[in-house]
């Protein structure tokens, strides 16, 4: 074996080693904590046909909506499978998923309660991210047929005809999880924060944003792209240096939006969010 053999494969160890270590980092066991000074929280009790929950809403120092957030502590499952999840889940304006955070030393477990792994997690926040997933076709029973499940957790291939539909989505041996952490980003939380949003804003309120990227005009452009158009090369071009601003929920919502165009340019890949709350 030559060295430069040698040195190829100590450089690829030391990447991945190193991406992995940034992948933790972005999905790093956090405190919840309490927020900056400057930002006010306000608990709301959100009452719906099929459940009742605390939606936080964050505000600055003018009032101005930041984004939203809810305090996840239940089982994913009705069974002793699974260990109770405790998570922090977070949305901007208009109900689009953000990010999420763990109680310190806290995280998410799967078959066995082994921990995620940080590549696991990753593959969670692009689960998360992506609200047209194959799971909105299913319901929970229909993911946890016990002989598809068993054939699903075997050392053998994936053979269980339903859950194989989406696991490809979701973290093998977590599929509960993942599943009941979709329905929640994705569900009525995401529709109240958006109803909410809506009726709040008018349409004069929206038109005097002007050009400008900044606040809720950036969360209004976002939104106009995900469900209307693509960023033209201008766009793009202004979107990827909010990523340059750190860890706001601007800079969050723009990185989650590329992800979803399957961007890999350097300014997305380059950008690692921590997942610490905003400040």
């Amino acid at each position: 074996m030559t060295s430069n053999h040698i040195l190829r494969q100590s450089g690829k160890r030391i990447f991945f080693g190193l991406a992995l270590l940034l992948v933790f980092i972005f999905f790093g066991f956090t405190p919840f904590g309490s927020l900056p000074d400057q930002q006010k929280v306000e608990d709301m009790v959100i009452k719906t046909d099929s459940s009742e929950f605390v939606l936080s809403k964050v505000t600055d120092s003018t009032g101005q909506l930041l984004f939203f957030y809810r305090d996840v502590d239940q089982f994913p499952c009705n069974d002793s499978v699974c260990e109770r999840m405790q998570i922090r889940l977070y949305w901007d304006i208009f109900g689009n998923y953000l990010k999420f955070s763990f109680p310190q030393g806290g995280g998410l477990t799967k078959l066995n309660h082994k921990k995620f792994s940080a590549k696991e997690y990753l593959q969670l926040h692009l689960l998360l991210n992506n609200p047209k997933s194959d799971l909105k076709f299913y319901k929970l029973e229909d993911l946890t047929d016990k002989d598809s499940e068993r054939r699903y957790y075997s050392t053998d291939a994936v053979t269980g005809a339903t859950l194989s539909a989406v696991s490809y989505e979701t973290v093998r041996g977590a599929v509960k999880t993942c599943y009941s952490l979709w329905k929640i980003v994705n569900g009525e939380t995401a529709a109240t924060i958006r109803k909410r949003t809506m009726d709040a804003l008018s349409v004069n309120s929206i038109a005097k944003q002007g050009d400008s990227l900044s606040g809720t005009n950036l969360f209004i452009t976002l939104d106009n792209l995900k469900h209307n158009k693509s960023a033209d090369v201008h766009l793009t071009d202004q979107l990827q240096s909010l990523l340059q601003k750190g860890q706001t929920p601007e800079a969050t919502a723009v990185y989650n939006y590329f992800l979803q165009q399957k961007d890999n340019s350097k300014p997305i890949r380059s950008y690692i969010p921590l997942f610490v709350g905003f400040d």
